[in-house]
């Protein structure tokens, strides 16, 4: 299991449009969200992002030197019953607790319009599986929904 913290920055490069409730792709071909072929070099990282590009790099030249059957998932807002998301990481499981207590959800930044692409842990599960049934060398995937699943927290 990877992150998309290994592109940096590099999704801001992507043209958005400022809606009345969210951000969007300004463009028809990036709907689908972050493709794998973005950069992962020559932008800005966190230590936890640089740290998890520097592993998903060497997953894949195992898979390329030596054929092995590698998959790297790199996952976003992943989600699921046992999650125990804190305020600033774990974003629906945090935002479940704090309504559920009463408490105030804080919102950081990009006028309240950020969007969030959340996947379920079952579905992370069932990614595993089919590459398990279908294994091939140096795989990597985004696991992501794009904007078809994705919901603007201004309005959650």
């Amino acid at each position: 299991m990877s992150t998309n913290k290994v592109y940096g920055d590099s999704p801001n490069e992507i043209p958005m449009s400022e809606l009345e409730t969210r951000y969007d792709y300004s463009r028809p071909e990036d709907y689908a969200g972050v493709k794998e072929s973005c950069r992962i070099d020559q932008t800005m990282h966190s230590l936890f992002g640089a740290s998890k590009a520097a592993a998903d790099l060497v997953a894949q030249e195992y898979g390329k030197y030596f054929g092995m059957n590698t998959c790297i998932f790199r996952g976003g807002c992943l989600t699921g019953p046992s999650h125990s998301g804190v305020e600033l990481h774990g974003f629906l499981s945090y935002l479940v607790k704090v309504a559920l207590s009463g408490g105030t959800y804080s919102v950081f930044g990009y006028k309240a319009k950020q969007v969030r692409d959340n996947i379920h842990s079952h579905d992370v599960v069932r990614a595993i599986e089919e590459f398990a049934a279908n294994p091939d060398p140096a795989r990597f995937t985004t696991l992501a929904g794009g904007a078809a699943t994705a919901s603007p927290c201004s309005k959650l």
